[in-house]
């Protein structure tokens, strides 16, 4: 979904970019590795996004849900 609207965001200078992930981002999990390292990859993603548009209007959120 980045891939389609970033291009718009860039030609109206706006827009907010909002990736879920997982708490399984943020530390690894005995016997959950794939999983594990999806959700890092899309902390990683959101993380140089941030850094790419750093000085723009176009912002990038994070969110990572609790385990009910």
């Amino acid at each position: 979904m980045t891939k389609a609207f970033y291009p718009y965001f860039i030609a109206q200078q706006q827009g907010h970019i909002v990736n879920i992930s997982s708490v399984f981002g943020l530390a690894g999990i005995s016997s959950q590795s794939a999983y594990c390292t999806a959700k890092f990859g899309v902390r990683g993603f959101t993380e140089t996004l941030r850094m790419e548009l750093s000085g723009t209007n176009i912002h990038t959120t994070l969110r990572n849900p609790k385990v009910a």
